[in-house]
């Protein structure tokens, strides 16, 4: 019998003891993502703008490959199709392009494994909760690693000097910069309200 993992919509089979740990694996690019948009509030670096890109392109590259091959999922309860797998497919081009991206600055060899494991995790939790057969999941992240190195050796440094990109991240700056001086403003009202009535006193 499946029951869905509150407040998501995945579903498990509740006699699986470790159902909702692979429900959590199975939202890990959800997590990326967040974790990719706050990298990029914190810090507004033009590279990780770029990786940005990378990630919608990717899933773009899933989205047209999905509606030419058709081919459906294990389970007929999910109508869309399945090959090559999305959660794969995403999970494999953020941690490959993530490694390309940090292996000359990071020699910790536990960044590479903490990477594939993420990456394994999502792949295996969409064949264990049946969303997926384990080819669609393989060919997902087979398609999300070959597209990271293409993006990171040929397609990212074209698409680093393109206008259109330093115009659109400059604006991005800019509204993201006005939000740190609110957050300052604010901090230091809050400050100066809370020193005050010492000195009175």
């Amino acid at each position: 019998m499946l029951k869905p993992f509150t407040p998501t919509f995945i579903e498990y089979d509740i006699n699986d003891p470790l159902g909702k740990l692979w429900c959590l694996c199975t939202l890990l690019p959800y997590v990326m993502g967040v974790v990719l948009c706050t990298v990029y509030f914190s810090f507004k670096r033009l590279g990780t703008a770029v990786f940005g890109i990378g990630v919608l392109a990717n899933d773009a590259l899933n989205f047209v490959v999905k509606n030419i091959i058709k081919e459906p999922r294990p389970s007929a309860l999910r109508t869309d199709y399945g090959m090559p797998s999305r959660h794969a497919q995403y999970a494999a081009f953020f941690c490959a392009l993530a490694f390309l991206g940090s292996r000359q600055k990071q020699k910790r060899p536990l960044v590479p494994l903490f990477l594939f494991t993420s990456a394994f995790s999502v792949c295996y939790s969409r064949v264990h909760l049946n969303y997926h057969t384990a080819p669609q999941v393989y060919y997902g992240a087979l398609t999300g690693t070959v597209f990271a190195i293409c993006w990171h050796y040929v397609l990212r440094p074209r698409v680093k000097r393109l206008r259109i990109v330093h115009f659109l991240h400059g604006i991005a700056k800019r509204i993201f910069g006005w939000f740190h001086d609110e957050d300052r403003m604010q901090a230091r009202r809050c400050e100066e309200s809370s020193v005050a009535p010492r000195k009175r006193s």
